[in-house]
Formats: C-alpha cells, sequence, structure tokens
C-alpha cells in the first residue's frame, strides 16, 4: 500500500493549512497529503533508522521501498544496523560526513 499520503485530503502530519516559508512569509498553496519518516520529525536524531525496521510504529509513517532496503542490502545493512543501534555511531558519522562536505566548497555560478 502506499504509505506517502499522496492523494489523501489529509493525514494525522497535515492540516492542509498555509505552511509558513522560511522567510517568515507563508503561501496559501498546499499539496494534500504527505507523512514523515518518523513520529517527531522534527527533532534530529537516529529515529529514522530505528524506526524503518519496526512493524508496531505508526502506519501513518513512511516506510518507503528505498528506505527497507537499506536493511537488506549488504553494502548498507552494517550502516543501517549501527546507526539504529547507537545514536552517538550515527551523530558520530553524520559530523564526520558532513564536515568532509562542508569542507569540499562549492562553486556557485549566478544565473543571469
Amino acid at each position: 500500500a502506499d504509505r506517502s499520503g499522496l492523494g489523501a485530503e489529509h493525514t494525522k502530519f497535515t492540516d492542509g493549512a498555509a505552511t509558513k516559508l522560511a522567510d517568515g512569509s507563508s503561501t496559501d498553496k498546499y499539496t494534500p497529503g504527505g507523512s514523515p519518516w518518523v513520529e517527531n520529525w522534527l527533532v534530529f536524531d537516529n529515529s529514522y533508522f530505528t524506526t524503518i525496521t519496526d512493524a508496531s510504529t505508526d502506519d501513518e509513517l513512511l516506510k518507503l521501498t528505498s528506505d527497507v532496503i537499506l536493511f537488506k542490502d549488504a553494502g548498507f545493512k552494517p550502516f543501517a544496523d549501527k546507526f539504529a543501534g547507537s545514536k552517538d555511531a550515527f551523530f558520530e558519522s553524520y559530523a564526520s560526513a558532513h564536515k568532509a562536505l562542508s569542507e569540499l566548497g562549492s562553486k556557485f555560478e549566478p544565473v543571469e
């Protein structure tokens, strides 16, 4: 079954209200449906990895094939298991990856 909420008028995670944008303004445009991967989606932690394999979680949470495969694929499984078992391990790996990507820099070419 499609658990993304796509096409639903609303889910318990979306109420159809205007969306507040990053610049402080808001929009009255609304895309119906939608669900998060974790119950406390504003908290940054390893709950994504603990939720995916937990069959007792809320039915409206996303569990896409691309998420579930992380625990089945031989290349990804060791990391998914490690992060599910330890928030500290997840934070350590995230911090290392974030630092490495930040230090690579980026090239910005404005569109005229």
